[in-house]
């Protein structure tokens, strides 16, 4: 029995979702992002990109979060471009932004100091 799904079976799986037509791509200027699919063939991932750098991503995902839960539901998947997070610890505020106690209940994984993300530890060899 094979336990691995392919690579082609698992995209044929998340293309099976039901989900509302796809999105087109965003035209508004006065907009601080820009949406559009990856691929128009299908409905998901949506790409929402940040339309200027400068543009404060926890702040926007903080104020976007209904935004973001909705077409993570329509599309099944979201890839945030050009938001500017340069660091885990920004990553990790993103993150918390969109969804709040993301990080809090990982008690099996150590934590890096400073930051929530769990880091992997390289296993202690014995030397003889």
């Amino acid at each position: 029995m094979q336990n691995k799904l392919s690579k082609g079976s698992k995209l044929n799986k998340l293309g099976s979702l039901k989900s509302q037509p796809g999105a087109r791509p965003s035209t508004n200027s006065d907009s601080p992002i820009r949406t559009a699919l990856l691929d128009e063939k299908r409905v998901f991932p949506l790409v929402i990109e940040a339309a200027d750098a400068d543009l404060d991503a926890v702040a926007w995902a903080t104020s976007q979060r209904d935004f973001i839960e909705q077409n993570l539901r329509k599309h099944a998947g979201i890839l945030f471009r050009n938001f500017g997070l340069t660091t885990p610890q920004e990553f990790e505020a993103f993150a918390e932004a969109i969804q709040p106690g993301l990080y809090g209940n990982y008690g099996d994984l150590p934590k890096k100091e400073g930051g929530a993300i769990p880091t992997v530890q390289p296993p202690i060899l014995n030397a003889r």
